[in-house]
This record gives structure tokens, C-alpha cells and sequence, in this order.
């Protein structure tokens, strides 16, 4: 397998292992997120596994000892029903572990940044799709409104390794995958504020659950430039926008034909995936602004009725769409 796609596929599990527990700790959705918890220890175990073969140093096999030493006992401890403390223990001693396994170990700077990158992202957005479910069952408010503890420690944690990664030196070919995941976390950090904002306000789950699935988007886009940045693949590419600017035209078409809202909703995610592969191959303006028009569009049509947020998305997404042609012939007149 290739080492940038086992790396990634291990960052998802053992993120997922750490929100799914903090979340089952903080929030009390026990079944679901022990759930989560136990599958993504599972997964965790597997990479580390796998990973074993390109071990490297004194550090990596320290690390690859102690990942397969954390997320086997993660997982049995999951699958017997131990307290929540106890997965977030071992979900946190898991991290460290497998950064190091990973090679992070040759300077203690990359490694804090690296460590507190994934731990942040971990707590706020892993911990984004067990909030959408939680706002559907009973104490939704109450689930809601401690998630926004996570949001905001995994806002203050990832934002120092952000910066610590903005050091590190990058090719002249990946400042425009960089600029478009700064962009795109911003984004992804305005919409969580305003859903956490919102929970503290006491809305119910009819108004939470379109700003859930709206962060959750944009937190799945941010996958795209982190790929293509560990693979060093961020080169200019056009082809892959080009299905987001057929999109962006139906989208400015729907301002003046009505369509039915299950159109509305499928065009919004067809045109937020065309930009998620557009990110991924190093078209990074065309990227961002389809999953920034989708992930709009999408607000847009879930959103409450008459809720601020509605109006700003309905104005926002066809700005979006409208800019999609015109990132597309900068980029062909840059290359």
C-alpha cells in the first residue's frame, strides 16, 4: 500500500478513536460512540500492523510498540464496556504512538506540531459526525451543548500546530494547496462556531443538524489538500474542475428555473465531491470554491426556515458559483 494512503487512512482511526471516546466522555452518547470507539481502535490496530514493515529507528519502533499496545487494549477495553476515562486514556497515549511509528521523530518541534494538529482535528471535527447523530435522540440539547467543549479544545489545540506546520518548508508547487486548506479551515472554523454558538443559544435539533451536516463537508474537503500534500502531489490540474464548473452553471441556472429540493440537495453534494477531487490532484482555487458553493447550497436548502443562516447561504452559494468559470480561466491563463 502506499505510504501516503496507509499514513491517512491511520490519521482517520486513530482521530476517529480519540473523538469517539472524548465524545463518549463529555457528551454521554454511549452506544454509538463506543461504538466508533471500538471500530476505529480495530482499524487503528491494523494500520500499525501494516505500518510495521516500513518501521524505521529507535523512535518508530517505540511508537509502533506502543500504538499496537494502545489500540489493542483500546479496543478490547471498548468491547467490554470499560469507562469512558479509560478509552480517552488510551485513545490519547495511541496518538503520540503512532505519529512516532510514522517516522515524527527526528525533531521534537515537527512532532508537537503534528501531534497537536491530529489531536485538535480529533476532538473538533472527528467528533462532528457523532454530534449529527446524537441531535437526533433524546437530550440533544444537552449533547449539543457539551460538544461545543470539544469544538473549542480542539479549535485552541489545533491552531498552534497549524502554526507550527506553516514553518515547515514546502515546494514552490504546494503554496496553492496550502492557501486553499487554510481557506477551507477557516471556513470550517466560522461554521463551527456559529453551530457551537447556536447550541449555547438553546436552538433545537431542526436548526443544528443543517449546520452539522454543512461543517461536516467542509471537514471532509479538508482531506483532499491534506492528501495531496503527504503524497507531495499539488501541481496545477484542471480537468477535475471542470465537472464543477458544468455545476456551478446548473446551480446559477437553478436562481431562475425552480427544481425540486432533492435536486437542490444532490446538485450541492455532486458540486462539493467535483471539488473534493479537484483538491486532490493540486486545483486548489476551483476546489475550494465548489466545496465552499456546495457545502453553501447545501445550508441553503437544509437550513430552518427564516433562519439568518438560510438567507447568508442562499446569497453566498451562487457568489461562489459564479467565481467557479473564472477561477477556472485564471488557472488556465497561469499555466
Amino acid at each position: 500500500m502506499d505510504g501516503a494512503l496507509l499514513y491517512a487512512l491511520a490519521m482517520a482511526a486513530r482521530s476517529a478513536a480519540l473523538g469517539g471516546a472524548t465524545f463518549l466522555l463529555l457528551a454521554g452518547e454511549g452506544a454509538l460512540a463506543r461504538r466508533v470507539t471500538l471500530a476505529a481502535a480495530v482499524a487503528a490496530f491494523l494500520a500499525a500492523l501494516a505500518g510495521l514493515p516500513a518501521t524505521q529507528g529507535w523512535g518508530g519502533w517505540i511508537g509502533a510498540l506502543g500504538a499496537l499496545g494502545a489500540a489493542g487494549g483500546l479496543a478490547a477495553l471498548a468491547w467490554r464496556g470499560a469507562p469512558a476515562s479509560v478509552l480517552v486514556a488510551l485513545a490519547g497515549l495511541l496518538l503520540p504512538a503512532a505519529i512516532l511509528q510514522a517516522g515524527v521523530h527526528e525533531a521534537a518541534l515537527p512532532f508537537l506540531g503534528t501531534l497537536l494538529r491530529e489531536a485538535g482535528a480529533a476532538l473538533w471535527m472527528g467528533s462532528l459526525p457523532l454530534l449529527w447523530f446524537a441531535l437526533a435522540g433524546e437530550g440533544a440539547g444537552e449533547a449539543a451543548r457539551r460538544w461545543t467543549l470539544l469544538a473549542l479544545g480542539g479549535m485552541a489545540l489545533a491552531l498552534p500546530g497549524v502554526l507550527i506546520a506553516a514553518g515547515e518548508p514546502f515546494g514552490g508547487g504546494a503554496i496553492p494547496t496550502l492557501i486553499a486548506t487554510g481557506l477551507l479551515l477557516l471556513a470550517l472554523a466560522a461554521g463551527s462556531l456559529w453551530l457551537a454558538w447556536r447550541a449555547r443559544a438553546g436552538d433545537g435539533a431542526a436548526r443544528l443538524r443543517p449546520l452539522a451536516e454543512a461543517a461536516i463537508i467542509l471537514a471532509l474537503a479538508l482531506c483532499a489538500p491534506i492528501a495531496a500534500l503527504l503524497a507531495g502531489k499539488a501541481g496545477p490540474a484542471l480537468w477535475p474542475a471542470l465537472p464543477a464548473a458544468v455545476l456551478a452553471l446548473a446551480l446559477l441556472a437553478g436562481l431562475l428555473l425552480p427544481v425540486p429540493g432533492f435536486v437542490s440537495g444532490a446538485t450541492a453534494l455532486a458540486l462539493a465531491a467535483a471539488g473534493l477531487l479537484a483538491l486532490g490532484v493540486g486545483a486548489a482555487l476551483a476546489g475550494v470554491l465548489a466545496v465552499l458553493a456546495g457545502a453553501a447550497r447545501w445550508l441553503a436548502w437544509r437550513g430552518a426556515e427564516g433562519a439568518c443562516e438560510t438567507r447568508l447561504a442562499e446569497a453566498l452559494w451562487a457568489g461562489l458559483a459564479l467565481a467557479l468559470p473564472l477561477a477556472l480561466l485564471l488557472a488556465r491563463a497561469g499555466g
